[in-house]
């Protein structure tokens, strides 16, 4: 478990790191550029991602036939994914660009949890060999061009499928009927596309109405406060597991004590981390030159907003699988719809006030209410039942 927790923490590092790394190697515009499509592709492949992953996870079952529905979702949506990412970048390049990395984006987030519910080793290396592989790639070739980003997502990919198709015999290789695959793809789909509309939208929403420069201090400032989410991300590969098995009787109390505990290791790594980066900015941090080049942007008011968001967040990633393993998918979805809704509500009722911090404040709020939903809405209910 101890080794699983340090593979993803390095793995989720490496490509944490290359997108700051990265701002030093390119202009401001260039570098608000990346960020947004990196952003878009993250976006469009979760949502093709999602489903599959949580019937990975909640039925406990792989194989290749959750990436050939992949696909089929990919062709469904690539229409909508070109359409926006032309009206947005104005560039059939850039739109092509997004398209591509897409598919391989989810993709390979689907084969990830394909071995993650297998022989965990090999998908800790799997992982780590992946993500180190992607940044090289990414750090040599993205500043040369755009054109060159979906290489990133495929390299990563080629390496987990590689993986895959060695422990599968080759029978086994073609699609099998997966029983609520439509209504998985409604329903997470939808849960996903309102979880990362929030979550990227308003990345969206800021290189919409500001500068470049100004949208670079936001992006920057949020990938610097955004560095917590490896620990997360590492963390949850050791606990969701547990928190995701279907729910049975009388077991709430238990499965809550289980969350309570993980909840208290994850708090206590983010006040640490975000401790350690204000205390570091403000007692002379960007005089060294290396670190003044790769933090210029990093805004610390700005920052501290965002600190708060990634506390909530982390109270969500415990209690949505809890949720979910409950049967009461329905109720998560609804929670990110009403926090997407309030978001975007709060955008437009204060849109002639709007600075970057208050957009950063308003994704406190929304993030609040996701949690006060899931809470009351989803384990209340399970308690009462």
């Amino acid at each position: 478990m101890k080794l699983t927790f340090l593979f993803e923490f390095l793995s989720r590092g490496a490509s944490w790191l290359r997108l700051i790394i990265i701002s030093a190697l390119v202009s401001p515009e260039d570098y608000s550029l990346v960020i947004l499509v990196v952003s878009a592709e993250a976006l469009f492949g979760s949502v093709i991602a999602y489903p599959h992953i949580r019937e990975t996870l909640y039925g406990q079952q792989g194989g290749l036939t959750q990436l050939w529905n992949a696909v089929i979702l990919f062709l469904v949506l690539s229409p909508i994914v070109f359409g926006f990412s032309y009206w947005y970048f104005a560039d059939v390049g850039v739109a092509v660009v997004v398209l591509v990395s897409t598919l391989f984006f989810a993709l390979y987030q689907i084969s990830m949890y394909v071995l993650r519910i297998g022989k965990l080793s090999s998908y800790n290396r799997t992982k780590l060999i992946s993500s180190v592989l992607a940044t090289a790639i990414f750090l040599f070739f993205v500043p040369k061009g755009m054109i060159f980003l979906p290489i990133v997502s495929f390299s990563a990919f080629l390496v987990s499928i590689y993986v895959i198709l060695k422990a599968i015999p080759p029978h086994e290789w073609w699609p099998k009927k997966l029983d609520g695959i439509y209504k998985s793809w409604l329903v997470y789909g939808v849960q996903s596309l309102s979880v990362n509309a929030w979550q990227y939208g308003n990345r969206f929403l800021v290189g919409f109405i500001f500068t470049a420069a100004q949208t670079a201090i936001f992006l920057k400032t949020y990938l610097i406060a955004s560095g917590i989410t490896f620990y997360l991300a590492a963390m949850m590969v050791v606990y969701e597991k547990h928190l995701s098995k279907k729910l049975a009787d009388g077991e709430l109390g238990k499965r809550l004590s289980s969350a309570g505990k993980i909840l208290f290791l994850i708090i206590g790594g983010v006040a640490l981390y975000y401790i350690s980066v204000v205390a570091f900015l403000q007692l002379g941090g960007k005089d060294i030159e290396i670190i003044r080049d790769l933090l210029e942007s990093v805004d610390v008011s700005l920052l501290c907003v965002f600190a708060g968001l990634f506390v909530v967040r982390a109270i969500q990633l415990v209690l949505n699988p809890i949720v979910i393993a409950s049967g009461r998918r329905v109720i998560s979805l609804q929670a990110s719809i009403v926090a997407m809704f309030v978001q975007f509500s709060l955008f437009l009722l204060f849109w002639e006030m709007l600075t970057l911090n208050w957009i950063a404040f308003i994704m406190v709020i929304s993030q609040v209410l996701l949690v006060a939903y899931l809470w009351f809405k989803g384990i209340g209910k399970i308690g009462q039942a």
